[in-house]
This record gives structure tokens, C-alpha cells and sequence, in this order.
């Protein structure tokens, strides 16, 4: 009877079993999608025990991923049984991470040394951007606006094995080369060049301190670890040879996607047996979606160039995918930049074999062949594209297709997002590969909202994580004492903490708190007794336990187990504990302000606390990006929004410039974003056992309009003979029956009858200004907290910092109005200065705004005002004398400045003043940037579309309504008061003001606070 090897054996082909009897020496495996790459592996490394005296602890296989170890390690195990345990299978960080471990001495690392976590690195480079003198990666509005392209930057030279003083060498020749040919270039390119000139620079200070503060910190991050064992290896030659006696055959996986100290490593390992070293390494370079750009064909060149007599075997058949499934992903690879004949040292017949491998389709070994596996489908919206992948996917599941055995694939993950909540809506199970971040958990958010009013409990404010926290649902306060208390609390200008603690009798003698009773007044005095409780216990008490007290103490696990999806919660707050435990491992010394520091910057980074998934693990059509899905398979593939500008035509995602030279085989440089998208699509059409269905739509929501847009044109790079092209239509009735399906609106608060004769109450009172209006346009619940229950809201540097700058200009233009002079500097900066002290900013911020304004004054100073007219300055409307009411609507605003245009004819213009980046006429009018816009904006008249747009139409409504004010407003301006960063010039933006558009605005206005009166919004999704 057949050993399960020697069956294994029997099932190869010629190409896999010369892979597997070509034992000795280097070799190199093309091994494409299906191929059976990982089968050819570990039969090999069988057969090498078999025909060899080698030890099973001699051989040495190298992954990329943690699962490609296991699942070559389980396979072993059928052919060789517990021996299969012997065979060092793992990644190149676990190696690495061993040869520290067992040879301390040979690294500049204490024992039991730790690497950085995440938010450690995160932390290290927020400080240096803070403290080092850097111009061209630091802003002042965004002081880490380039700290994670800097940590990608580093990290790539690290894993392309450039050290600190090789990169300063790079970017010396950079500039050496620079200066050589900066006569020739043109302005633009010349200041292009310059400015990448400048930031290269400063990623060598960056880099060159980073290493230093490691030291220092005797601490090391993830990439060094590689790069710690490849400098030891060349400094020790004792440690070196420990290794290079111990394994006799290396064997790499994925050769596409390791990086230059990776193969270092591997060549240093392999470099006593010189050119003859038994060295195997197996991958694709079309699949190569892992390496920077630029990097595909690095690996393939450089193994080459070292080991010149290497066997390269190119494994021709596929075992996956239909032959014309292999056909298109051939066809559409062929458009990457191809191998040249001038790479130098590789003989004819090593060339022949890399382009059979290159630019031959695989032979599908299917039975049973599709003459087109691949079908385009065009719908005309995105609404239609989720019809069109419902019905297809119901259609197979009704047919018996297991459901695990189809798959959607895109681009990013956001792009499913909307897809994900139509499958469920139509009872379509999914399975989504993507890590859980609890720390995006609602539930978890809850518990941050009252950890950070603990905090400010103790430090004696209250903002508005305190007053969101009396809604949260484990307290069970009563919601109308709640929004009583916060109005009174917003009208008095107190805190919620305050009115509660100035006692009963005093509260009880406002308007909107009269009818509030005893009991009432004792929960909520309750509630503050247990924060400050908390509060006080906290600096006192390990923090791990003081934590865990407060989630048994507050009633929120009590309440947690009553929510039908207490599973999952529970698995969310357990994760969180084991994060908090991880943070005080080891005696280090945690307090609340600090692990609510470390939160923040993880949230502001988007570093993840990923949950145990085990539990929740569902199964069911698998979502994933195609980098996810890399080294999977399913018989159904749907790959989605396959449209230009997502599959190709992106621009480039690397914002930072790095020299030349980091790539030995820079072939292509610089590499198109569309090779690497051409090859991430590769993957993504080899992932079908069956049938690839690609899909688009013809037109986009972009802004506030539908936008048409093309197909990807890897489309049009899969050959007609091998698709089949379908423009796929619905019927009205059909798209009204989905839609109704998907479209749910729930309430956006569960309000009963008293809470809403409250709230009748004062929107029948209220009046509306430009900002309330753009605020319940974008978003009616925001306008509730913000206008209607007036919860405090936090402190904004750049508000406090437009608040003093409006006051300063206003000086400016007052003695210019009253005394035809302009102020002296200094006085005006003095202004400046003394207002922005009372905003209350942290002194850092006050003391980086300061310096800001006063420039920012010196220089508006040098401007020409004299031809300015100034009708009237900071004037406001709809308070006092001046009456603005449209039919029963009481509208109020204040406008900056307004100036005569023609005195003679009464006709003026009105400005309003912006601090921070300059807008186009287009952002203003709502025509381009509107990203940010909400549905109901988007379905706006274009005259009214944009909020700038509608600003200065409403303050030409409030000067028409006014009866004291006589001029007619023809224009409105912004003036930009900070210069534009790309030109360094002043920017005023000027735009007629039409009647027709003013009774646009009216209308609007109407519809809007009829809307808020009938309290309709409080169910609307809008």
C-alpha cells in the first residue's frame, strides 16, 4: 500500500516533480494562482528527508504569514508524522525574533527587551515632529499631518535593509544630481524638485533621531528585528556560522512579497555554500501586491544576479481556474511594463524560462471547461450594481451553491460598506474579513464617554462627554429631566455639574426646570455622588482594579447582560481588559489620564484593539478586499465596483518622496499605480474556481449630482474572447420593490409624548440663523444637541482662534471707519492677544495661535484697506431694534463688514471673514468638494446647494428684511485672511447675490423650520 507521500508524489506533474527532485543547489519555482505551490513545498521538503541523511531540524522554510506556516506545517505532517514538527516552518520575524532570544549577547538589546507596541511608535514620532526644528513635514494647523507617510517612509528603508547612513548617502547623491541638472529644469519642476529635495532631508532627521530614541530607550520596533539579526550575521561570524551549520536547505514561500532584509537574511544564511547553496524560493511577481512600488520584479532579478546557475522551473498548469479565466488575468497582466532583455548577467535560457512564466497564460487542468468564465456586467447605478449581486447571489444559494463558496471582492473596505447592510436586509448571511476594532464598538464607546467625565469630574469641568452621558442607557435617567437640566444649565452659561450642585431650590427657580421634583433632582444628584466617588478613588487604586470596580459598580455589565447580543459585547469589554492588563504588564504605572491619552491617539491613528473572534465568527458569503483574499479560492467570485480611478487611473498613495537607489532593480521606476492595481487585480480574477462576474455602474452619486464614469480599463485589457459583456437593466417596479426593502428609516431617538411637548415648546420659540439652517440641513441631530438641548460642546483651537481674529479685524477696520487711520500694529496684536487669552486654550496652542495671529496681523496690515467704505462692521440682525422676520420665522445673524459699492446709488456688498485654507468660487457654490455634504443637501436647488453659497444669500436677506438698513446688497465677499499655501497670495472670493436665489432661500427656510416645528426630524434619517 502507497505511503500518503508517495501518493502525493504519484499526483504531481513533470514541472511539480523535477521541483520536488531537484534537490540541490538554488532554484527558483514560478509558481501562479493554482499552481499548487504550497503541496509542491512541502512534498519537497518530504523528499528531501527521503533521499538524504538531512535532519528534519536542517531544513529551514520561510513564510509570509503566520496561516501559510500552518497550513504547510499541517500538510507535512500527512507525509512525515511527528518529524513534520521538527522542520523550522515560520515567518521571517519569528526567526528573527528567535536568533535574539537565544543569542542575546550578540544584539544591543537588554533580555528581556520588548518591541514597540503601535501606539508606542506612534508616540515616539508624535514627539519628535513636536521637538524637532522640521519646515517641510510639520504644519502649524496639522503638526502630524505627514507622521504616518514618515513612519511608512522609515519603515520601507528598514525593511529594504537601508540603514540610517546609507539612506544620507542616497539622499546626498539625490541632491548632487540635483544641483547638476537644476539649470535645466523649468520653474515648476525646479520647485518640485526642491521641496522633495527638502522633505528627504528631513525623513534622514527623522530616521537618524528615531534610531536614536530607541536606543535610548533600549527598545527596538517590529522592523528592526530583521534588520538587528541581518547586522549581526555580518558582524559575528561565530553567530553566523551557528546558523549556516544548523540548515542545510532553505526553502522560501511568497518570494514575491519579501523584502530586501528578509532576503538578506536568507543570502547571509545561504552564503557559505556560495553560488551552489541549496536555496529554493517559489512565488509569482504578478501577485506581488505586498512590496512598495517599483518593487515587483525586485525579487526575481536580485535572486538571480546572486545565485546566476539557479534552476528556474516555471510550473505551467493550474489546477484552480478555467482556462478562460487564465486567459483574461494573462491578457491583462501583459500591460505591466515587461522584463527587459538588459537586465544584465542571466543567459538566454534563464530569460526564456522567466517570460514563459511572465507572459504564457497557465494550462487550466479543469475537466469540464466554461468557454467564458468571465462575464462584465454594466448596471446604471450603484443601486442597481447591489440589485444586480442580490439577485445573482440569492440566485446561486437557491440553486445549492454553499454559501462559503462565493465571495465579493473590492478594492477597499469602505466600498462594501452599504453592500453589507443589503445583503442582511435580504436575509443574506455574510462572513466580512476584517479585523474587529473594539475600540470603534459603540459599547465601548460608552465606556470611554465615562471615563473622560470621571476625569474631568476630578479636575473640576464638565464638557459634552458629560452631558452625552446622562442619556447613556445603564443610568436609566428619565430623558426630559435630563434635557431640562442641560437647557437650564446652556442658558445660565453653567455647567451641568454646577446647577446640579448649587442644590434643588436654586435649580427649581428656573423657567425650564420648575416642574422638576425632589426625586427628580436625587438621581441626578446620585449620579455626580458615584463620578465623584470614582473620581476620588481612581489615583489611589491600581488602575487595572479600579477600572474593573467601576464596569461592576456602575450597573453597566448588569445592564450589558440583558441585550440580546450579549455575547458579543461581553467579548468586546473582555478584549478591553485584556488591553488594559497588557498596558500595566510587567509593574508599568497606568492612570486614567494616561490610557485615555493612549486612546486617543490609537483612535486619532486608526491603530486597532483587535476582539477574539471566535465566538462571533459567522459563516456565510465571504466580503473581502482583494488583499485579504490573497492565497484564497471560492467557485463564485464577484469583484465590484470595477471602475476607473478604483481599479486603475488612482493616484499615487505615497505622499512622500524617497531617493534613488533603495531598489537594486529600480527597473520601472517610478512604477505606475496602475501596475500595482493591474496586479492586485490579478489576484482578485485567479481567485474563481468556476466563474468571475465583474461588475460596474455607469454613474455615480459624486457630491451634490450624478457623475458618469468609465469601466476600469483592465476591462478592456481582458481579450472579447474570453468574456462575455452583459448591460444588465431593472424595471421602475423592480427597483421600487428594492428599495423599499433597504430603505428603513428609524427613529433617531425613541421620544415619548412629554418629551416631545417639550421639545414643541421651544422650536415654537426658537429662531433660526445661517448656522442653525447648514447645521439641520447636514445633520438634525446635531442641530438637536446644539441649538435645541444646547449640550456643551468642546473647545475648538481653530474657532477661539477665528473668534480673536474677527475681533482684531474688527479694530482695524472700526479705527479706520471712526479716525481714517489705521491702527498701530502692536496694539492690534495686543487686542488680539488679549481676546484669544480668554478663549481659554491650553498655553501650548494659546502660545502656537498667538505667534500665528500676530504674523498673520503684520502682514494683513502691509495690505491696501484705504479703498475700503465700511457701511457698518459686526453688525447684527434679528436682536434689538432690528426686526427680521420672514412670514412667522424670526431669523438672527451678524455680519462681519459691509461696504458701499455706490453710495449715490445705495448699492453694497457684504463680507464675511475666514480663517484657514482659501475655498475656490466652485467649493463655494457648492459645485466641487462635497464630500461632506448630506443627502438632503446634495437634492438642493445648485443656487443654493452650498453652505458658503447659502450664507451670504442669507445675510442678504437679513439686510432686505431690516427695515432700518436702506442699502441693497448686490455682492457677497470672503476675504481669506491667511494667504493661500501653494501661491502665498491673499485670496477674496466674490459672488453676485441674486434676487431669484434669495426666494430659493426663502422657500428653503419655510420648509426647513416647518419641518422643526412639527418635530418631523426626530424620524428622519436625514
Amino acid at each position: 500500500m502507497a505511503s500518503p507521500f508517495q501518493e502525493a508524489y504519484q499526483k504531481l506533474n513533470p514541472l511539480q516533480k523535477k521541483v520536488v527532485d531537484t534537490i540541490d543547489g538554488p532554484m527558483m519555482v514560478i509558481a501562479g494562482p493554482g499552481t499548487g505551490k504550497t503541496q509542491v513545498l512541502t512534498v519537497r521538503i518530504a523528499n528531501i528527508l527521503k533521499q538524504t541523511d538531512t535532519s528534519p531540524g536542517s531544513i529551514l522554510a520561510l513564510t509570509f504569514t503566520e496561516s501559510g506556516a500552518h497550513t504547510m506545517r499541517q500538510r507535512l505532517i500527512q507525509y512525515l508524522g511527528t518529524d513534520a514538527y521538527k522542520v523550522r516552518i515560520e515567518t521571517f520575524h519569528a526567526f528573527c525574533d528567535d536568533v535574539i532570544r537565544n543569542f542575546p549577547e550578540y544584539f544591543p538589546l537588554p533580555l528581556h527587551s520588548q518591541p514597540l507596541s503601535d501606539i508606542e511608535k506612534f508616540q515616539a514620532f508624535e514627539q519628535l515632529l513636536q521637538t524637532l526644528p522640521l519646515t517641510s513635514l510639520k504644519t502649524i494647523n496639522s503638526p502630524f499631518h505627514y507622521l504616518k507617510p514618515v513612519m511608512k517612509a522609515i519603515s520601507d528603508l528598514k525593511r529594504e535593509g537601508i540603514s540610517v547612513a546609507r539612506y544620507q548617502q542616497l539622499v546626498k547623491e539625490e541632491e548632487e544630481l540635483f544641483q547638476s541638472e537644476k539649470n535645466e529644469l523649468k520653474k515648476t519642476a525646479l520647485t518640485k524638485r526642491e521641496k522633495e529635495l527638502a522633505k528627504m532631508k528631513e525623513i534622514g532627521v527623522l530616521f537618524q533621531q528615531y534610531q536614536e530614541l530607541l536606543t535610548q530607550q533600549k527598545r527596538y520596533d517590529y522592523d528592526d528585528m530583521i534588520c538587528f539579526v541581518v547586522e549581526a550575521f555580518q558582524q559575528s561570524a561565530e553567530l553566523l556560522a551557528e546558523y549556516q551549520e544548523k540548515f542545510l536547505y532553505i526553502l522560501v514561500d511568497e518570494y514575491q512579497d519579501t523584502n530586501a532584509a528578509q532576503n538578506k537574511v536568507v543570502d547571509l544564511l545561504a552564503s557559505y555554500w556560495g553560488e551552489a547553496a541549496n536555496v529554493c524560493v517559489v512565488g509569482d511577481p504578478h501577485q506581488s501586491i505586498y512590496r512598495f512600488q517599483g518593487a515587483s520584479l525586485e525579487n526575481t532579478l536580485g535572486f538571480l544576479h546572486r545565485y546566476p546557475n539557479a534552476t528556474v522551473i516555471t510550473l505551467r498548469n493550474g489546477y484552480r481556474s478555467p482556462q478562460s479565466v487564465y486567459d483574461a488575468a494573462a491578457a491583462v497582466i501583459q500591460h505591466n511594463p515587461p522584463l527587459e532583455k538588459e537586465v544584465g548577467q542571466l543567459s538566454s535560457q534563464v530569460l526564456e524560462s522567466l517570460n514563459e512564466g511572465l507572459n504564457k497564460p497557465l494550462l487550466s487542468q479543469q475537466n469540464a471547461q466554461a468557454k467564458k468564465a468571465v462575464e462584465v456586467v454594466a448596471l446604471a447605478t450603484e443601486q442597481h450594481e447591489q440589485m444586480f449581486l442580490v439577485q445573482q447571489v440569492q440566485h446561486l444559494l437557491k440553486t445549492g451553491v454553499d454559501a462559503q463558496e462565493v465571495a465579493v471582492l473590492y478594492r477597499n473596505n469602505a466600498d462594501s460598506v452599504d453592500l453589507q447592510d443589503v445583503f442582511a436586509k435580504h436575509g443574506i448571511s455574510v462572513a466580512v474579513e476584517l479585523k474587529r476594532d473594539i475600540l470603534q464598538a459603540e459599547v465601548i464607546q460608552h465606556l470611554f464617554l465615562l471615563l473622560r467625565s470621571i476625569l474631568q469630574i476630578r479636575s473640576g469641568v464638565d464638557g459634552p462627554e458629560l452631558a452625552s452621558l446622562l442619556f447613556a442607557p445603564w443610568w436609566q435617567l428619565e430623558k426630559l429631566t435630563v434635557m431640562k437640566v442641560l437647557r437650564a444649565a446652556g442658558k445660565t452659561n453653567n455647567t451641568v455639574y454646577e446647577r446640579i450642585a448649587q442644590g434643588y431650590v436654586e435649580l427649581i427657580k428656573l423657567q425650564e426646570t420648575k416642574d422638576l421634583t425632589p426625586l427628580d433632582f436625587q438621581t441626578l444628584e446620585d449620579f455626580f455622588e458615584r463620578l465623584r466617588t470614582w473620581a476620588m478613588d481612581e489615583p489611589n487604586t491600581p488602575f487595572g482594579y479600579w477600572f474593573e470596580g467601576v464596569l461592576e459598580t456602575s450597573g453597566f455589565i448588569e445592564w450589558l447582560t440583558r441585550q440580546p447580543n450579549r455575547v458579543e459585547l461581553l467579548e468586546y469589554v473582555n478584549a478591553l481588559l485584556r488591553f488594559v492588563r497588557q498596558l500595566t504588564a510587567g509593574g508599568s504605572r497606568l492612570d486614567l489620564n494616561g490610557f485615555l491619552h493612549i486612546v486617543a491617539t490609537m483612535q486619532e491613528h486608526q491603530l486597532a484593539v483587535p476582539v477574539d473572534t471566535t465566538v462571533l465568527q459567522t459563516t456565510g458569503v465571504t466580503f473581502s478586499t482583494t488583499h485579504k483574499a490573497k492565497g484564497r479560492e471560492w467557485e463564485y467570485v464577484f469583484i465590484m465596483q470595477c471602475v476607473d480611478g478604483k481599479w486603475g487611473g488612482s493616484k499615487a498613495s505615497r505622499s512622500l518622496p524617497l531617493p534613488a537607489g533603495v531598489l537594486e532593480f529600480d527597473l520601472h521606476a517610478p512604477e505606475s499605480t496602475a501596475d500595482d492595481d493591474r496586479r492586485l487585480f490579478y489576484v482578485a480574477l485567479t481567485r474563481a474556481k468556476k466563474k468571475v462576474t465583474i461588475s460596474y455602474p455607469e454613474t455615480v452619486m459624486s457630491g451634490q449630482h450624478t457623475k458618469q464614469v468609465l469601466e476600469s480599463i483592465f476591462i478592456h485589457e481582458i481579450p472579447d474572447s474570453e468574456k462575455k459583456v452583459v448591460h444588465q437593466e431593472f424595471s421602475e417596479s423592480e427597483t421600487t420593490q428594492f428599495l423599499e426593502k433597504i430603505v428603513t428609516p428609524k427613529p433617531l431617538v425613541d421620544w415619548n409624548e412629554k418629551e416631545r411637548a417639550w421639545l414643541q415648546q421651544l422650536v415654537q420659540e426658537m429662531s433660526l440663523s445661517v448656522s442653525a439652517l447648514n447645521t439641520y440641513l447636514r445633520s438634525p441631530q446635531e442641530f438637536l444637541a446644539r441649538y435645541l438641548l444646547k449640550m456643551p460642546q468642546r473647545l475648538d483651537a481653530r474657532l477661539a482662534y477665528g473668534t480673536a481674529m474677527h475681533a482684531a479685524l474688527e479694530k482695524i477696520y472700526r479705527e479706520w471707519l471712526e479716525q481714517h487711520k489705521l491702527p498701530i500694529e502692536g496694539e492690534v496684536q495686543a487686542y488680539f492677544s488679549q481676546i484669544l487669552e480668554k478663549q481659554g486654550l491650553p498655553s501650548t496652542e494659546f502660545e502656537l495661535r498667538k505667534a500665528k495671529g500676530f504674523q498673520t496681523l503684520h502682514d494683513y496690515l502691509q495690505r491696501p484697506i484705504e479703498q475700503s467704505q465700511p457701511v457698518f462692521l459686526e453688525k447684527f440682525f434679528g436682536y434689538g431694534s432690528s426686526t427680521t422676520i420672514l412670514e412667522d420665522v424670526r431669523l438672527t445673524g451678524r455680519i462681519d463688514r459691509a461696504d458701499w459699492l455706490d453710495q449715490n446709488l445705495k448699492t453694497v456688498r457684504v463680507f464675511d471673514y475666514k480663517t484657514g485654507r482659501s475655498k475656490t468660487l466652485n467649493e463655494i457654490d457648492g459645485k466641487v468638494g462635497t464630500s461632506e455634504y448630506s443627502e438632503r443637501e446634495l437634492q438642493l436647488p445648485e443656487a443654493i446647494r452650498g453652505p458658503l453659497k447659502r450664507q451670504l444669500l442669507f445675510y442678504k436677506l437679513l439686510c432686505q428684511l431690516d427695515a432700518s438698513f436702506m442699502g441693497d446688497v448686490q455682492s457677497g465677499v470672503f476675504e481669506f485672511i491667511d494667504p493661500d499655501t501653494s501661491t502665498g497670495k491673499y485670496v477674496t472670493r466674490e459672488l453676485p447675490l441674486l434676487d431669484d436665489d434669495v426666494e430659493l432661500l426663502k422657500e428653503l427656510i419655510l420648509e426647513v423650520m416647518n419641518e422643526i416645528r412639527s418635530l418631523s426630524f426626530l424620524t428622519s434619517n436625514s
